[in-house]
């Protein structure tokens, strides 16, 4: 407040820098001996300068690993004895590991533990997104009947689990009637040959008609790929695997076009189908579960794999459901 020409200021609350009291200012402190006043400070941390080295461990450096791993009881599933640095284990031979696993209690067990190395790849087990845990890897000698050699094992945690090893490891299964792709290439040139298709079925895709139909906006496509996209284009149309809509097109789509990581000189056509498959109604499939297959596969001999060339291409739809898949492009 003002009191004439002189500001007087409040002293209310206020702390004296002169004896530490309350309501006053040193100027005007009255105390005989002037304490000097106590200022709280926080303590000074150390300053730790000691460097700290970070490990990053770059798991795409080492490759993936892949196994069956099975809980399930043995019966029905063929079991082999080998003998593990003088230890007889039942294990179970799976054709398809890329790598020998045992429980740790395989290793508890053995007459004599040597230390474990640590193990750098991931082992997925399988139909599973989650790598298993494991605690090490050690080189041990391993016999089934009169073969014997020295192979690698990693062991994991788990307890219940089947031991597995992969066939290469003693010679557990053989190769038959191995034949090389010339082969079976020459033999049957006709369904080697061209785009395959499935004979006497057409696939039906059930349309929800309630459901409003979309023609979304045609994408601009980039000059320097439309020579790439018509060769594309009638490459696919030649095989039958596409062909020119007329008549009106309730329903059409856009086109994605990217080049290939490995070869940008080529491209990888989709169609974006995100609108139209609102209006699709899925059927149920059940899919057989890991159980059920190995007790189907219990007594398999023998075992071929088949790599379809553009699998959904060879199935064809039938009329009535193309009218959905039409998609716009640079041609129309």
């Amino acid at each position: 407040m003002k009191v004439g020409r002189k500001i007087v200021q409040h002293t209310t609350y206020k702390t004296c820098n002169s004896c530490g009291k309350a309501n006053h200012f040193a100027s005007i402190c009255k105390s005989k001996t002037t304490q000097p006043r106590q200022v709280k400070t926080k303590p000074k941390q150390k300053l730790n300068f000691r460097k700290h080295v970070h490990i990053i461990q770059d798991e795409s450096a080492s490759e993936d690993d892949y196994v069956f791993m099975s809980a399930i009881s043995r019966k029905g599933i063929p079991v082999f004895e080998i003998e593990m640095s003088g230890r007889h284990t039942e294990i179970l031979a799976d054709s398809g590991a890329s790598v020998n696993i045992l429980p740790e209690q395989v290793y508890n067990a053995l007459p004599t533990q040597p230390a474990l190395e640590p193990c750098m790849n991931r082992i997925f087990p399988f139909s599973s997104s989650q790598p298993l845990e494991v605690v090490g890897k050690l080189q041990a000698k391993v016999q089934y009947k009169d073969t014997s050699r020295i192979a690698s094992f990693v062991f994991h945690p788990m307890i219940g689990i089947s031991v597995v090893l992969t066939y290469q490891a003693v010679g557990l299964l053989k190769a038959v009637n191995k034949l090389q792709k010339e082969d079976i290439t020459d033999e049957f040139s006709d369904v080697f040959s061209g785009l395959g298709k499935l004979q006497d079925h057409k696939v039906k895709l059930h349309i929800d008609e309630t459901i409003q139909p979309v023609a979304q906006k045609y994408r601009r496509i980039p000059f320097h790929i439309r020579k790439q996209l018509d060769k594309h284009l009638d490459k696919e149309e030649e095989m039958g695997v596409i062909e020119k809509a007329t008549g009106p097109t309730p329903w059409v789509s856009p086109l994605v076009i990217v080049p290939k990581p490995k070869n940008p000189d080529e491209i990888r056509v989709c169609v974006d189908m995100r609108a139209p498959n609102t209006a699709i109604r899925r059927e149920k499939r059940s899919t057989p579960t890991l159980n059920e297959l190995s007790t189907i596969l219990a007594d398999a001999k023998y075992f071929s794999k088949l790599d379809l060339n553009q699998g959904y291409n060879q199935l064809e739809l039938n009329e009535e459901s193309r009218y959905i898949t039409t998609f716009a492009t640079h041609r129309g």
